[in-house]
């Protein structure tokens, strides 16, 4: 590989730190592997007699990413300040930064310890007004990109609303809800539980009492802050994301806007999950006695921060379990991002292949109707006997049944694309772009429940069970 003269160039035997980045998907597309970047960053230090500092990377990290939330990055940022680094050397501005906001942050770092940046593959020069123009355009291309993707993945969710389409599974629904034939439907030996506890809530302005009621008339003994988050769910009354006629009713709007008033009075709509919203909510499964983790927030008062963690009420509230992990949604967060792109590849596959013999099976059933029809002429008509006919028959109509249900299948209506959106692009900038509330989305649309594991020193696994 060529760069020139050194002679010609500042970072001529200069102390450099390499930044290696890259993200999984990108490795698999474009060759940017760890080792890749690294041979050719050498390359470029031998070349031009560069002392090299230190090196870092950031593997399956998105350039979207948080500086917090890239440790390569921070440990660049702690080396410059120290003093020492005359430039940060990576192959290519997407390896440094894909958002403008965080480019700056980090810029300002840079130029404070007079450290500049140079990207061995590219040819920037900031020195100038058309140079910070160019990069600023490059910064925001790139931003722009995932952008546009995430706006894509955000529209067919929101028309999916619209249309009464569900994009979730049952699992993160409430008690008395859940979904079929791709669509929230009242589960009919709940609905009467449901009824009775808002009219109990409505007559006592009690969320305790209601509670003890609950359980004593129906044997229903759901979590004390369940039943609280349960009376001020819109979807009981058919309503959601402004969609008032999402899905059947349960209870009347107007009952349900009466008992919004009495939840205000009462204080309960000012709980700590109000303030917060959780990626994996209604997903996680305790490894030990299945039951759903509990979101949480943990605040740090010592540097002022609050983790958003998970936790088996069994074994917290009243030590029925012995699993006592409370991972940090980050880190599951970044489990699924390093891990699940090729169980979703095989997901995607294997529904385009129930989508085919589905509607396959469309097809199936009509000719095999106009056979039954055929065949009944030959009978009419004498020329065929009955045993013939009754055989003839009975055959064409189990693969009549048979086609019928493969038409039926789940997969029937189920609408992929916003995962299909997702994986063509980058990944992991894609869902940096998403909020809370949309991630949970996502990955409700296709994920049934995740059991947590514990791995080894103090890491832990997921077993992802996708939707049917």
């Amino acid at each position: 590989m060529l760069y020139g003269k050194p002679q010609n160039y500042s970072w001529y035997r200069a102390r450099v730190v390499l930044y290696i980045r890259v993200s999984t998907d990108e490795q698999a597309r474009h060759g940017y592997s760890l080792g890749a970047q690294r041979e050719a960053l050498r390359e470029f230090c031998d070349t031009f007699q560069c002392q090299i500092v230190a090196e870092y990377s950031d593997d399956g990290v998105s350039a979207r990413k948080e500086i917090r939330r890239r440790p390569g990055l921070l440990r660049v940022l702690e080396a410059v300040k120290a003093g020492g680094v005359d430039y940060v050397l990576f192959i290519k501005l997407d390896r440094w930064f894909r958002s403008v906001r965080e480019y700056y942050r980090v810029q300002d770092v840079l130029e404070a310890a007079g450290t500049n940046w140079k990207a061995i593959l590219e040819d920037y020069d900031t020195s100038t007004t058309n140079g910070r123009l160019n990069l600023n355009i490059r910064l925001s291309v790139a931003q722009d990109e995932s952008d546009r993707t995430a706006d894509r993945i955000k529209f067919v969710f929101s028309e999916r609303v619209k249309n009464g389409g569900a994009i979730f599974g049952s699992k993160s629904l409430p008690y008395g809800l859940e979904v079929a034939d791709h669509r929230v439907q009242i589960v009919e030996s709940q609905a009467d539980a449901v009824r009775g506890m808002f009219d109990h809530y409505e007559a006592t302005n009690s969320t305790r009492e209601t509670h003890a009621w609950l359980r004593d008339q129906y044997g229903v003994d759901l979590p004390y802050n369940t039943i609280r988050n349960m009376l001020r769910n819109s979807l009981y009354c058919g309503e959601y994301r402004g969609n008032v006629n999402y899905c059947p009713a349960i209870i009347s709007r107007e009952q349900f806007q009466n008992i919004q008033k009495i939840v205000s009075r009462q204080g309960a709509n000012r709980t700590r999950q109000s303030k917060y919203s959780y990626v994996f909510t209604g997903l996680l499964r305790c490894p030990v006695c299945g039951c759903t983790l509990k979101a949480f927030p943990q605040t740090d008062y010592k540097f002022h921060r609050v983790y958003l963690r998970y936790r088996c009420t069994q074994h917290w509230i009243d030590k029925r379990c012995t699993w006592k992990t409370t991972p940090w949604e980050p880190r599951l967060e970044d489990w699924l991002l390093d891990h699940i792109q090729p169980q979703l590849d095989a997901y995607i596959a294997q529904f385009d292949v129930q989508e085919a013999q589905r509607r396959r099976a469309v097809v199936d059933v009509g000719a095999i109707q106009r056979k039954l029809s055929r065949l009944q002429d030959l009978y009419v008509d004498g020329m065929i006997d009955r045993a013939a006919y009754d055989e003839k028959y009975q055959a064409l109509i189990q693969q009549q049944e048979a086609a019928r249900a493969a038409q039926q299948s789940q997969s029937a209506g189920r609408d992929l694309e916003p995962l299909r959106q997702l994986l063509a692009g980058d990944f992991r900038s894609v869902y940096a772009t998403l909020s809370p509330q949309e991630r949970h989305t996502l990955w409700a649309s296709v994920i049934d429940h995740i059991v947590v594991k514990d791995g080894r020193y103090g890491h832990f696994d997921l077993d992802v069970i996708f939707l049917p």
